[in-house]
């Protein structure tokens, strides 16, 4: 195997790690939101059936914030794109036993150039070292992030 594939193969690796990632933050925070709202929403309730309105407007207040903050970052949509875009690159990784090198480079190019995802940090650095581990590279290799990106592992 050459360095240019091995390279490219590295790079589709990466690719199909950090969305994965991507799409489990983006359905657990579309879980929390659904469930903070639930809470919030269902206390306003049980607060205006016991008349007790200051306790409703702030459960009501709450809710809406929860609604507003899920429709402001879209997590849903933001995970179903993650999930598109992952599916074009293990594609390619899948399919590229049947690939020359050029022909390798040729298709991660081309489904770069379709990914237009934006992903934090964090997320790049624990897919990276995902990545690392999987092909058996050298651990000097591994980004060991700070104490939040440990935590989101």
């Amino acid at each position: 195997m050459t360095d240019d594939r091995s390279n490219t193969l590295f790079c589709l690796r990466y690719a199909v790690r950090v969305l994965e990632r991507q799409m489990r933050l983006q359905a657990f925070t579309v879980a929390a939101f659904k469930f903070a709202s639930l809470i919030s929403g269902s206390g306003a309730l049980v607060a205006l059936v016991g008349q007790n309105t200051p306790i409703a407007i702030a459960l009501g207040v709450a809710f809406a914030v929860f609604q507003a903050m899920e429709v402001a970052t879209d997590p849903a949509s933001r995970r179903a794109q993650a999930v598109a875009t992952r599916l074009l690159y293990a594609r390619v990784l899948a399919g590229q036993a049947a690939l020359d090198d050029t022909a390798l480079e040729a298709a991660y190019q081309a489904v770069v150039a379709e990914d237009d995802i934006v992903l934090s940090q964090s997320l790049r650095d624990l897919a990276y070292d995902d990545v690392v581990r999987e092909r058996g590279m050298d651990q000097t290799h591994l980004i060991h992030g700070h104490a939040l990106v440990r935590a989101l592992s």
